[in-house]
């Protein structure tokens, strides 16, 4: 069991603070009699959206000391799970709230019961026992910090996998008998994938903000360190060149962003290798359809910044850059030589005679 430290002097805004538990209702199964209307799916993120992003992003920042704790406690520990959290509060005369949280671990699920108070709202109550909630303000399911590690090292090496570990959760509680029913008490047929997604999801955000705080404490320190001298320029005159162009500051390093990057290519103590001598760094650059979005793919707020990917603004920039240094329009589509119902009448005959081959 893990103690938590006396709580913070900056306590959580009114609107973060542990509101009273609601009662779970149970979900009516619909009547066969009568299917549910089909909604019209929502393309822009409404209000209530945005107010749940925002929340979230001001929860982030408070989290980040307890997981801190939690990974300095569990390193080269073996994984466990608590089937009891205890609040230890300071303050004699706050308030204390319960809840019972279904919790995700590994090779379990198991029901625990967490209290909080206005010290210490419940989200922070689990990160501090190494759990992490899949909603913000009445959680009621919460994922093992460990397992959600094994994804995120699991997603570096593969795709994107929340369906398949879902699932894989799923028969493999059911194998050791841990079954998850409704409140009939019937098995639940999907269970973990949507909660799964979104402690995901905000615990990548979670792990970003301590990853953005290790990069701050880096430039600054790369700051304080000596400018490299620029009072050197390079000689781009050209005797047989109508006019010369303006002087260049000689640089004695990559940037600093194309060094955090990727320091293998751009991290060298070698630095202004002449073109005839095989230049400093080669690029090859392959186009993508990364920069298009649907708008059928979600209703999400923009979550992830731009940090690995080049913006949209300064793609199409190039773009309109390259059409203007073209010499000549870019050529007009040709006609096809054969019209298209000619060729629509052709697929036709092909599939009517595979069909009748088959059928014979």
């Amino acid at each position: 069991m893990l103690l938590l430290p006396p709580p913070p002097e900056d306590a959580l805004p009114p609107d973060l603070e542990p509101e009273p538990f609601e009662q779970e209702i149970p979900v009516q199964e619909p009547l066969d009699a009568s299917p549910p209307a089909k909604r019209s799916k929502r393309l822009l993120p409404d209000a209530e959206a945005h107010k749940t992003f925002d929340r979230w992003h001001a929860l982030i920042p408070k989290l980040v000391p307890a997981l801190l704790q939690y990974m300095q406690t569990s390193y080269r520990q073996p994984s466990t799970s608590c089937t009891r959290v205890e609040l230890f509060c300071e303050a004699s005369s706050c308030s204390t709230q319960g809840v019972n949280i279904l919790c995700l671990y590994w090779s379990h699920l198991i029901a625990i019961d967490v209290k909080a108070c206005r010290c210490y709202s419940i989200p922070q109550v689990l990160v501090h026992h190494g759990l992490f909630p899949v909603s913000l303000s009445h959680p009621r399911t919460a994922v093992s910090i460990d397992l959600l590690e094994f994804y995120h090292a699991l997603f570096e090496r593969s795709a994107d996998a929340v369906t398949a570990l879902a699932g894989a959760l799923c028969t493999h509680y059911a194998r050791r008998g841990f079954q998850t029913l409704n409140h009939k008490g019937d098995p639940i047929r999907d269970p973990f994938r949507r909660g799964l997604g979104y402690a995901m999801q905000w615990y990548d955000t979670l792990r970003h903000s301590i990853q953005h705080c290790f990069n701050a404490a880096i430039d600054a320190a790369h700051a304080c360190l000596a400018p490299d001298p620029v009072d050197t320029l390079v000689d781009n005159h050209d005797a047989h060149a109508l006019s010369t162009p303006p002087p260049v500051d000689a640089l004695t390093r990559c940037a600093r962003l194309l060094s955090t990057r990727c320091p293998a290519c751009f991290g060298g103590a070698a630095f202004g290798r002449p073109f005839d001598e095989g230049a400093d760094i080669h690029v090859a650059l392959d186009a993508t359809f990364s920069q298009r979005h649907s708008m059928h793919a979600g209703d999400s707020p923009h979550f992830y910044e731009p940090e690995f990917f080049i913006p949209k603004a300064q793609v199409d920039e190039c773009g309109r850059r390259i059409i203007a240094a073209r010499k000549k329009p870019p050529r007009p589509s040709c006609a096809p030589k054969v019209p298209a119902h000619i060729v629509d009448e052709c697929e036709k005959s092909y599939e009517a005679a595979v069909t009748s081959w088959y059928g014979t």
